[in-house]
């Protein structure tokens, strides 16, 4: 799956693809939303939900990641360096 792949199926395509694939990367709260962030293959996607894991506010996709830095100390890393 490419970015731009992901980017032109539906939103029931897109959801069913992300907790079958994607691997979850952590959670983080924005204003009055819960955001969950995935990796699927080489991009980044966030999952914005008005009510958790229910009403889908919007959904944003990345290469970069600079979408990372929200979530940087939910990520263990001690174990990645030796």
């Amino acid at each position: 799956m490419t970015l731009s792949g992901f980017q032109e199926l539906c939103l029931q395509e897109k959801t069913r693809l992300l907790h079958k694939e994607g691997v979850y990367i952590g959670k983080r709260r924005k204003d009055a939303q819960i955001v969950l962030l995935y990796q699927l293959e080489g991009f980044y996607v966030e999952v914005c939900y008005y009510r958790y894991r229910r009403d889908i506010s919007h959904i944003r996709t990345s290469a970069s990641v600079q979408l990372l830095e929200p979530y940087l100390d939910q990520i263990p890393v001690e174990n990645l360096v030796s």
